[in-house]
């Protein structure tokens, strides 16, 4: 019974030890209590990592291999000032054992604010292996053939690749050395690059980790770190497929390795960084191996890479735009001389025309002459104008910049014998289009624009008129009643005393604006545009206020 409960005890513990435990735990003293505490920390970091590379997925405890990372992070931040790194082994560590924490003895206000940070950051940020369900995930590459290019591809959700403009790779050689670090290119969705044949020319672990930055340089995230980097075993021979990007042909072995010849007319269209990773009669273009021509012309052209099928660099769009004009005047019908027995030449607005009866079958310009201060006037404020279909063409210039024309037909302005419309639109466009990918795959386009050209605006209001009793001639000036008596100075019958009139502001023909708007594009070939242009009229000058509502197709 004794030995029954003895085994009971004993049985969790043995159970939870691991078979490297013991190495580790000598190698973590070793570090701490003598490299360590006499500054040997190059020394410290390298039997640290020595023990976790041992210990692997499964040599050791969870507790055991947390307590490693505890002291890498003690080291990394009080011996060799690398806090990010620091950081990073502690977020590793607590990831194992939420309850690790760094040898008290040990603990500077470095070391505590690190560690601080990591503990928030390891609470919600779950396992540091590259995962297709994070933001950032890192297509695997379980194992490479040594002397041969290592391709990395690198996937983003797309809230983050908004904010995304740089990914770097950094590795450490199969040989050891430094730690170097690439730019990998961007690629659709993605990024992509291959680590050198220089980096795994010799057999052994491959390392490496990613960073990834907006555009004010700030981290967005990363997989991996130098704590607890990537790894791809480099191999004299591989058990299972070679690695390659996605849609792509394997890289092949490097000069000095075994790099085979193309044996036909079409090219290899294997992935390359440069000229020397394809073969002979190969240049390598877009990171791919392509033939070179040949003199002469013939048979021998060379491939172009063909464009993302997901971007559409033309697009198609019909537009409807009602006008808003700001419009204001005073006296803007009649002429001062309509009675003096002279031709009246001069309007007292040249911009407004104004039209008796605009509601009845005996539309007339109006001729008469108003008296001063009694009505006439137009407050200031919108009125609305004309409005407009148009068909639109846009093409993309460069990323996110693209030049467009439109052509259309105004409609809601004045077409009379005295007051002529000209109702053909056209519009030069320049837009810029926010987004890491504006036209490939992005859903919600934000853009800006300038546009200017030729387009006249109608806007009609009506304004109440008392006609000048005296240059009229009614028998008692006073009364609005008396009715005019006097004839026009063009022979026509004497305008009545109080009228009703529609005063049209005509504005045009040139305009120039600009305004801001969206892109809603469910599909790619499809697009749903809403926005809003501020435009001046000139010579005649009229503030012009549009909203835009469209759709386009594109290819």
């Amino acid at each position: 019974m004794g030995a029954a409960a003895l085994l009971s005890v004993l049985a969790p513990s043995q159970a939870l030890a691991a078979p490297k435990d013991a190495q580790a735990t000598k190698a973590h003293k070793a570090a701490m209590e003598e490299d360590y505490l006499e500054s040997r920390f190059d020394d410290a970091e390298k039997k640290v990592r020595g023990a976790l590379d041992a210990c692997g997925e499964s040599g050791c405890s969870k507790d055991v291999k947390a307590k490693l990372y505890m002291a890498l992070g003690i080291v990394l931040i009080n011996g060799k000032s690398k806090k990010d790194d620091g950081k990073q082994a502690f977020i590793d560590g607590l990831k194992l054992d939420p309850k690790a924490e760094p040898d008290p003895d040990y603990v500077t206000s470095d070391i505590k604010s690190a560690f601080d940070d990591a503990k928030k950051v390891a609470g919600s940020s779950g396992p540091s292996k590259p995962s297709s369900d994070g933001p950032i995930s890192v297509l695997p590459v379980p194992e490479q053939k040594a002397n041969t290019p290592v391709p990395v591809y690198v996937s983003l959700d797309e809230d983050t690749a908004k904010k995304v403009t740089s990914v770097t790779l950094s590795y450490l050689p199969t040989s050891g050395g430094d730690e170097t670090s690439l730019e990998l290119e961007k690629s659709g969705k993605g990024w992509r690059g291959n680590v050198p044949c220089t980096a795994v020319e010799k057999k052994g672990t491959l390392k490496y980790w990613i960073v990834a930055k907006d555009k004010k340089g700030k981290e967005v995230g990363a997989v991996g770190s130098s704590g607890s980097p990537l790894t791809t075993s480099i191999k004299a021979d591989l058990d299972g497929k070679a690695p390659s990007w996605p849609g792509f042909a394997p890289p092949e072995p490097c000069a000095g390795g075994e790099t085979p010849k193309p044996d036909g007319p079409a090219s290899s269209h294997r992935q390359c960084v440069d000229d020397k990773d394809c073969p002979e009669g190969e240049a390598c273009s877009v990171n791919e191996c392509l033939l070179k021509p040949k003199d002469g012309g013939g048979g021998g052209e060379e491939k172009k890479p063909e464009e993302e099928s997901n971007v559409r660099r033309h697009w198609i769009s019909l537009t409807f735009v009602p006008d808003f004009a700001m419009i204001s005047g005073s006296d803007v019908c009649g002429y001062a001389d309509a009675y003096d027995g002279g031709a009246p030449d001069q309007a007292n607005e040249p911009t407004f025309v104004c039209v008796r009866n605009p509601n009845g079958e005996n539309k007339s310009q109006y001729l008469g002459q108003p008296t001063p201060g009694q009505g006439n006037n137009v407050n200031f404020g919108f009125g609305v104008a004309t409005m407009r279909l148009m068909l639109g063409y846009e093409g993309v210039i460069i990323k996110g910049l693209s030049a467009g024309l439109r052509l259309g037909w105004a409609f809601n302005g004045t077409n009379e014998e005295f007051a002529s419309f000209i109702p053909f639109h056209a519009e030069g466009r320049l837009r810029y289009t926010f987004g890491a990918e504006p036209f490939s795959g992005q859903v919600v386009r934000p853009w800006l624009f300038i546009a200017g050209g030729l387009a006249q605006v109608d806007v009609p209001v009506e304004v109440d008129v008392l006609e000048d009793g005296e240059a009229c001639g009614a028998a008692d000036p006073g009364d609005p009643a008396s009715p005019c008596t006097a004839s026009m100075s063009d022979g026509t019958v004497a305008e009545e005393r109080i009228q009703t009139l529609r005063a049209i502001k005509q504005g045009g023909l040139g305009f120039a604006g600009g305004g801001a708007g969206v892109s809603f594009v469910p599909v790619d070939l499809f697009e749903i545009n809403v926005g809003l242009r501020f435009s001046v009229t000139f010579p005649y000058v009229v503030p012009v206020l549009s909203p835009e509502l469209g759709v386009g197709v594109g290819f």
